[in-house]
């Protein structure tokens, strides 16, 4: 139960904090709490998500997660939530889920990384 009641306030923590514009948060929480591992990790933060990421620059080099990223809120996500990630760690596989027909094209709106 400890457990889950400590990912609760991190979670609450983590919003609170790209709520004030810190984006260093992830390497920060994972710093502060001494985690052992990082297995996974899901984002989405309307639009916040490059940002995140480059706060998570020590958690992805390290731990390396999977991750599952939204890419839905800005008209460049699909191309520069991919870079971010490769300029930090080059070695994630990338792979789109949840894509929308759009009529003439197909747009992903979560990118995957393995």
């Amino acid at each position: 139960m400890e457990s889950t009641e400590q990912n609760k306030r991190l979670v609450r923590r983590f919003y609170e904090e790209i709520d004030k514009g810190n984006f260093d948060v992830i390497d920060e929480l994972v710093a502060e709490q001494k985690l052992s591992r990082v297995d996974f990790i899901k984002m989405d933060i309307e639009g916040a998500e490059k940002n995140a990421l480059k706060g998570a620059r020590a958690t992805l080099n390290h731990f390396r997660p999977h991750m599952s990223i939204s890419s839905e809120h800005l008209p460049d996500d699909v191309q520069k939530i991919p870079a971010v990630v490769r300029e930090i760690e080059p070695a994630y596989r990338l792979e789109y889920a949840d894509c929308q027909d759009q009529g003439s094209r197909v747009t992903p709106l979560v990118l995957q990384f393995f």
